[in-house]
C-alpha cells in the first residue's frame, strides 16, 4: 500500500490539493451566486425592471395624450371608458405555467449541481486524505471563504449601486411597441 501512495501522492501532492481547491472554489462560487440571485437579486431586478417600464409607459402615454388634439383626447377618453381595462390587467396577473415550470427546473438543477459538487469534494478529500494524508481542508475552506466574502461585498455593491440604476432599454422602446401594436387596428 505504501508503494501505491508513493506513486499517487508524492509527485501529485500539490496538484491534488490544487484540484480540490479549484473544485471548492467553483462550488462556493456557484452556491453563493445562485443563493444571492434566487433570494435577493431576482426581486431587486424585477422591481427595477417594473419601475423602469412603468416610468417609460407613463412618460410615453402622457406624451401621446397631451400632444393629441382636444378632439383626439376626447376620443381617447371615450375609448378608455368603454374598454375593460381590468380584464387586460388580469390577463398577466399570474405567472405563466411555462415560466413557473422553467424557473422551478432551473432552481432544482442548480441545487443538484451544487450538491454533486459538494459530494465530489467530500469524496476527493476522503480519497486524498486516505492516500496522501496531508491535504489541509481547513486551509482550503478558509481561503475560499475569505475570497468569497470579498466577492460577496463587491457583488452586493455592484447590484445595489449599478445594476438597479442601469436602464437597459431605450426610452423609445415602449412607445415603439405601443404604437406598432396600435397600428394593427387601422
Amino acid at each position: 500500500m505504501s508503494n501505491l501512495s508513493d506513486k499517487i501522492c508524492v509527485p501529485k501532492q500539490h496538484s491534488i490539493g490544487f484540484g480540490i481547491n479549484i473544485l471548492t472554489h467553483c462550488t462556493f462560487l456557484l452556491a453563493i451566486i445562485s443563493s444571492v440571485f434566487f433570494f435577493f437579486t431576482e426581486k431587486i431586478m424585477s422591481n427595477a425592471i417594473n419601475n423602469n417600464v412603468q416610468d417609460l409607459a407613463i412618460d410615453n402615454i402622457d406624451k401621446l395624450y397631451y400632444t393629441a388634439s382636444p378632439e383626439d383626447q376626447k376620443k381617447i377618453q371615450l375609448i378608455l371608458r368603454q374598454a375593460n381595462l381590468e380584464t387586460v390587467l388580469n390577463i398577466y396577473d399570474t405567472p405563466t405555467e411555462d415560466r413557473t415550470i422553467n424557473n422551478s427546473w432551473i432552481e432544482k438543477l442548480n441545487y443538484i449541481i451544487v450538491t454533486l459538487l459538494i459530494v465530489t469534494i467530500i469524496i476527493a478529500v476522503l480519497i486524498s486524505k486516505g492516500y496522501c494524508g496531508n491535504i489541509s481542508i481547513v486551509e482550503i475552506l478558509s481561503e475560499n471563504l475569505i475570497i468569497f466574502m470579498c466577492i460577496g461585498v463587491v457583488e452586493f455593491l455592484f447590484f445595489t449601486k449599478i445594476i438597479i440604476k442601469y436602464i437597459p432599454a431605450y426610452p423609445s422602446t415602449l412607445s415603439k411597441v405601443f404604437v406598432n401594436a396600435l397600428k394593427n387596428y387601422n
